[in-house]
């Protein structure tokens, strides 16, 4: 784990898991859908089906549109054929009625005040997300925009964490090499191996303590981001 960070020229964060929380599981989401059509998963299994199809989709798969129904639909029956589950159209709808009912974004208790620490003490921040135009909808509703100074999300520009290309573009957008970048989020995957592909700096945010990451600074708090943020080398 590194004692000491230089001081980067600008913060990438994530957002599902980083900056944002669900107000419901998606996994349990999916879970009680099915449960409610008859076909009972447990949710674990959903989570590792997720994850699998997550790694699988090219790059094509995301619909570079804003159609969030064309979108879900299609990751909804990929999901359903990797349950053994028969992607009917009473499955599907059962999925997305259950998402529109009960699964909503809010932040982080911790996501704020880091945040504003970050511009008080000057930082560049910007977003690397895994997420579709439908995010842009909860920025708007969560009065984020101010917060950031560039968004880069996966449906907008067809590549998805860990794809270099995703970070590399983001990076593009500040005119900074990767050395120069942090990159806060807490998936030892996406967020941390991916950075590390490209030469940007992780940060994995464990709130519960049990995620290992090698090579990788490590806080339970994105508060101790702007200390790092305040404390690095210049």
């Amino acid at each position: 784990m590194p004692v000491r960070l230089l001081k980067p020229e600008v913060i990438f964060f994530d957002l599902f898991g980083t900056i944002f929380r669900w107000t419901k599981n998606p996994r349990d989401a999916v879970a009680d859908a099915l449960q409610s059509v008859g076909q009972p998963v447990d949710p674990g299994e959903v989570f590792k089906k997720q994850r699998e199809l997550d790694r699988l989709l090219p790059p094509q798969d995301e619909h570079p549109t804003d159609n969030e129904w064309q979108y879900w639909r299609h990751y909804d029956g990929e999901l359903l054929k990797k349950l053994k589950v028969k992607p009917t159209d009473e499955a599907l709808a059962a999925i997305r009625g259950e998402f529109d009912r009960h699964v909503q974004i809010e932040l982080q208790a911790d996501a704020l005040p880091a945040l504003k620490g970050l511009k008080e003490a000057r930082a560049r921040v910007g977003v690397i997300s895994n997420a579709t135009f439908g995010m842009l909808r909860d920025f708007e509703r969560l009065e984020l925009g101010a917060r950031f100074d560039r968004v880069v999300f996966s449906q907008a520009v067809n590549a998805r964490k860990p794809d270099p290309h995703i970070f590399l573009i983001a990076l593009s957008k500040f005119g900074f090499p990767p050395t120069r970048a942090w990159m806060v989020g807490d998936d030892p995957e996406t967020d941390i191996r991916g950075a590390q592909g490209v030469g940007i700096v992780p940060i994995l945010v464990d709130r519960a303590g049990n995620v290992q990451a090698r090579n990788a600074t490590k806080v339970a708090d994105l508060r101790e981001v702007v200390e790092l943020f305040r404390g690095a080398e210049a």
